[in-house]
């Protein structure tokens, strides 16, 4: 077990005043008066003023250190990507692939894969945004990269994967019944960049 020790705890809810947070194997297990530290742990102490508080989590990276995620996606990128972010405070990471080939898609699933069952700090899952998404809505994604959601791609979407995944589609794109599908496999489905109408958007938030 170790202490932090700060003059002012973020509990997530609540600034604190003076507090010491308490930690064993990388999990918090109390925040407790300074007064109240256990007898012999490991104490460290921020500097005078600085607060601390749980890290930041972003459900949507795509890049950072100087690489893109799209531009590489393997284990390399996503480690250097978690070191930016965590030197900025954000601790945990949905690393983001915009619209991309299926080549790409299946490389960015298997970095995340291969990431998380490395340790690798910060890399807590995937975010696949697109490419099924309305060609009239796109925004930065490239109009190569829009396409329909097919059988394949439905099959690689909802294959095992150890951990959360976002997929962000349009719901005037991917039918209802294919949504029900990837939520029936634990995938957490966004809708974004879609030009549905307010019954299309409906069907697609109940399946």
């Amino acid at each position: 077990m170790k202490a932090w020790t700060a003059s002012a705890v973020f509990d997530g809810t609540a600034l604190l005043g003076p507090r010491a947070v308490l930690a064993r194997d990388g999990f918090v297990l109390d925040v407790v008066a300074i007064d109240d530290i256990p007898d012999g742990i490991e104490t460290i102490r921020l500097r005078e003023g600085h607060i601390l508080a749980p890290g930041f989590v972003d459900l949507q990276v795509n890049g950072g250190g100087g690489v893109m995620f799209n531009d590489s996606p393997d284990v390399d990128t996503l480690r250097t990507i978690a070191t930016a972010h965590a030197r900025l405070g954000t601790t945990a990471v949905m690393p983001t692939l915009i619209s991309s080939d299926r080549t790409t898609r299946l490389a960015a699933i298997e970095a995340a894969r291969a990431a998380m069952a490395l340790g690798i700090p910060g890399i807590v899952g995937l975010h696949l945004e697109g490419p099924f998404l309305a060609m009239a809505r796109r925004g930065i994604h490239p109009a190569s990269a829009i396409a329909p959601l097919t059988p394949i791609d439905l099959a690689d979407l909802t294959a095992p994967f150890d951990g959360p995944m976002m997929v962000t589609v349009a719901p005037d794109v991917v039918a209802p019944d294919a949504i029900a599908r990837l939520a029936a496999a634990g995938r957490f489905v966004f809708a974004g960049h879609t030009e549905a109408d307010f019954d299309t958007a409906m069907a697609g938030f109940s399946a």
